[in-house]
């Protein structure tokens, strides 16, 4: 993109590229008899959470669900091993 500016003639703005980190809210996971609890404090103006899970601490973590508020129940019941993620849903 080309300007014109009273301090600089012909200057040219190049575009860059922003990246919005989501924020993971601290996660408390606790085994509750037959489930596992997520527990995590709100993060301010976050409007839901996005849950993720994966079998491995470094794989690749796929989305399980969205909440809108902690704590949340999970079956562990014949899952061997799992990881889990949360990361706060904010307002477009």
């Amino acid at each position: 993109i080309k300007v014109k500016s009273t301090l600089y003639e012909n200057v040219e703005l190049k575009p860059i590229r922003l990246e919005i980190m989501s924020i993971r809210p601290d996660l408390k996971i606790e085994p509750a008899g037959t489930h596992v609890k997520l527990s995590w404090q709100p993060v301010p103006a976050a409007i839901s959470y996005g849950i993720y899970n994966c079998e491995e601490p470094d794989g690749e973590f796929e989305p399980l669900m969205i909440v809108v508020e902690s704590p949340l129940l999970l079956p562990s019941f014949g899952i061997p091993k799992q990881f889990y993620r949360v990361t706060a849903i904010y307002p477009e």
